[in-house]
């Protein structure tokens, strides 16, 4: 029964002292801590904690020297919960609403950052989730040897008409992708090394997204970081003007 009060919001030794007065329906403070294996001094704490939560009411009489404690009715468990839930709900309105403060904090970071994941349904998401509206998002792409689904992948995000992008792309026969005004394509055999290119590299701002195959999988590795990004923007705007 312990487990379950700790799966509704109470801590151990709240479970403990709740479950051991339940059991006694009413009881001192040494009974109770006694029936719970816990220390009088910390019993006493958790009682007045647990009467704070409307689960446990103290009924002594003034003049008693003698605490004395009882179980409120197991419903209030489900009061109890509720109320945390509520608690919950305004602390998540209150996160989103601090989200901008705390991200301008995050921005103003000297230290790159670095994050790696694998698994096509989390890359996808990270895809998805990783560049926003505002400026543009450079890509240099090349899906010669790709798996199909990192290819649906690169074609998903270059294809979303939603955000401002330049995308360069390497050896792609595909015609439907070198229509639109904002592709371009070049052969690897202007810049050789760029054969070893598979996947995409996008980058907005500080953050760089390449999205890569990696065996039967795909990998998705983000870094954010001014210096690193500022160098990749000024090497892209070189290319795309020059094609």
């Amino acid at each position: 029964m312990n487990s379950l009060f700790q799966k509704f919001g109470l801590d151990e030794t709240e479970a403990r002292v709740y479950s051991a007065l339940l059991t006694l329906g009413s009881g001192t403070v040494t009974e109770v801590t006694s029936t719970a294996d816990v220390t009088r001094t910390l019993g006493y704490s958790v009682l007045e904690k647990l009467q704070s939560y409307g689960l446990v009411k103290n009924v002594s009489r003034e003049t008693s020297k003698k605490k004395i404690f009882i179980a409120e009715s197991p419903e209030k468990i489900v009061n109890f919960v509720e109320k945390r839930k509520n608690d919950w709900n305004d602390k998540l309105e209150e996160a989103k609403k601090s989200l901008p403060n705390i991200l301008s904090l995050y921005k103003m970071g000297s230290k790159p950052v670095l994050r790696y994941e694998e698994n096509i349904s989390i890359v996808e998401n990270v895809s998805r989730e990783t560049f926003s509206e505002g400026s543009e998002i450079c890509s240099i792409i090349n899906l010669n040897g790709c798996s199909d689904s990192l290819k649906s992948i690169v074609i998903k995000n270059i294809s979303d008409n939603s955000l401002s992008r330049k995308v360069i792309i390497i050896d792609e026969d595909d015609q439907s992708l070198i229509e639109a005004s904002h592709i371009k394509k070049i052969s690897s055999e202007m810049v050789p090394s760029l054969k070893n290119l598979k996947g995409e590299v996008s980058f907005q701002g500080k953050t760089m997204l390449a999205i890569t195959p990696k065996q039967m999988d795909v990998s998705a590795t983000i870094i954010e970081c001014d210096t690193v990004n500022m160098m990749l923007s000024a090497l892209f705007d070189l290319a795309w003007n020059n094609l």
